[in-house]
């Protein structure tokens, strides 16, 4: 696994878009995708903590494989003084 990189990621991707699930002769659905990238980061995640020798010194997961999908909320937070009027309201 040392030699792989964001490359071969995106072909993993690309893959996984055109691959047909076993169960249902349809194809996999964005979840199941998404989960299957998510279980070799996680693989790679471990191999860089217990064994760094065997994964690439850099980051070959740029962070958008799956963009929009189960992404985080963005929280706005009301200002202090507004939540004071609030308070007294």
């Amino acid at each position: 696994m040392r030699n792989l990189s964001n490359t071969d990621v995106e072909n993993f991707v690309s893959y996984l878009h055109t691959m047909i699930s076993y169960k249902t002769n349809k194809p996999l659905s964005i979840k199941g995708q998404k989960l299957s990238l998510d279980t070799v980061k996680s693989l790679i995640r471990w191999c860089q903590l217990h064994r760094p020798e065997d994964v690439p010194q850099t980051e070959i997961f740029i962070g958008n494989e799956y963009r929009g999908v189960n992404s985080k909320l963005r929280i706005e937070f009301i200002p202090y003084d507004v939540v004071t009027q609030i308070y007294e309201a």
